[in-house]
């Protein structure tokens, strides 16, 4: 069982997630209803670039909400995917990850 202390704790955490949270559904909503491309996406990218100018320094979410914001993103891109598209990807999927092998790991040494 959970002691006094460490509720707190949870709840502290949770609370200062809130703020920044609420703000990336405010500002997804307003690009979206603004007919932006990927409003959803890029509205949250924008509100967090201006939240951590105007706190002064930027403030990370909890690991969990890092994760479960990346899974979504993760599902909402794939689901754009046609079958046409994913037979495409086979065909140049190698090549595609020997560049990226050769740019990264190869080209520093």
């Amino acid at each position: 069982m959970l002691n006094h202390q460490k509720i707190i704790s949870k709840l502290s955490t949770i609370k200062t997630a809130i703020a920044p949270i609420a703000l990336a559904i405010f500002a997804g909503s307003i690009f979206d209803q603004l007919n932006f491309l990927l409003g959803w996406l890029l509205g949250p990218m924008v509100a967090r670039i201006i939240y951590t100018i105007t706190k002064g320094r930027p403030q990370s979410l909890p690991k969990m909400f890092v994760i479960l914001g990346e899974a979504i993103i993760a599902l909402a891109t794939a689901f754009r995917f046609s079958p046409e598209t994913m037979s495409a990807i086979g065909t140049y999927i190698l090549p595609v990850m020997g560049y990226n092998l050769d740019y990264c790991c190869l080209e520093s040494v």
